[in-house]
């Protein structure tokens, strides 16, 4: 595989917000205890696995999206509405349902 060495643009920035700076470092931390996919380089130049005896196995590209799954059923079900009112779509007068037929006013046939 070949790398970009000579036009590789990298930037650093502080994270100033207190909240997000835990959250990078909660983030790195669950990173660094990966032992499902982590390697590590011999120095040989061989990748060997990390040794995980005695360790629960933390797959973290799999802990990362469990996580985001979460939130976004907690968010979706959050902003749901509590009462049983169901959406009514404003039609326009020419798409009025007729009281006295099963026509909806839709112009579907």
């Amino acid at each position: 595989m070949t790398r970009n060495l000579n036009r590789r643009v990298e930037q650093l920035f502080p994270v100033l917000q207190p909240d997000l700076a835990k959250r990078v470092v909660d983030i790195y931390e669950i990173m660094w205890t990966d032992n499902v996919k982590t390697r590590t380089l011999d120095k040989d130049g061989d990748y060997k696995r990390v040794d995980r005896r005695g360790r629960a196995p933390l797959d973290s590209q799999e802990y990362f999206a469990d996580q985001a799954t979460k939130l976004a059923d907690a968010q979706q079900n959050s902003q749901r509405p509590k009462s049983g009112a169901q959406f009514q779509p404003m039609m326009s007068p020419q798409n009025q349902p007729d009281p006295f037929t099963d026509d909806d006013g839709s112009d579907e046939a």
